[in-house]
């Protein structure tokens, strides 16, 4: 069963230890080119990322509820949340192939929020919500006012 990916819609249901380990952060930042998911020296995994120049945590197993209310996965040495990989923007746009819906760090109001980009090129991005988290960005910190 390692490696299966299962294709619902447009969102797609990874095992930790595929596609997701190597290329994306337990938030769904895509990893820097230079890096992929591993403990490179530490006892959590964890990879660089190309957005502001930082590193996150990567599962090491399945991204699921384990038993709680929120979906989480082992990084090693410590938890993190994590959520399933979408493609759908709210705005009804598609999010770009290589960066899905995911919480990444948003400079303007120093949060991170669900966001992807929809145009790599000229790096337009919108708001997004894993189906699991469908009103993910209407909490007080995410208001741009």
């Amino acid at each position: 069963m390692n490696n299966l990916v299962y294709l619902l819609g447009m969102v797609l249901v990874l095992h930790c230890d595929g596609i997701q380990a190597g290329k994306f952060t337990s938030r769904n930042t895509k990893c820097r080119g230079d890096t992929v998911c591993g403990k490179h020296g530490y006892s959590y995994w964890w990879c660089y990322v190309d957005d502001f120049d930082h590193w996150e945590y990567c599962c090491s197993n399945t991204c699921d509820f384990h038993k709680e209310s929120y979906k989480w996965c082992d990084s090693g040495s410590t938890w993190d949340y994590c959520s399933e990989i979408s493609y759908n923007a709210d705005n009804g746009q598609m999010c770009d192939p290589d960066h899905p819906c995911g919480e990444h760090y948003y400079p303007k109001d120093i949060h991170y929020r669900y966001l992807c980009y929809t145009d790599i090129k000229s790096k337009a991005y919108a708001s997004c919500c894993p189906p699991s988290y469908p009103n993910c960005n209407e909490e007080d910190d995410y208001d741009d006012d």
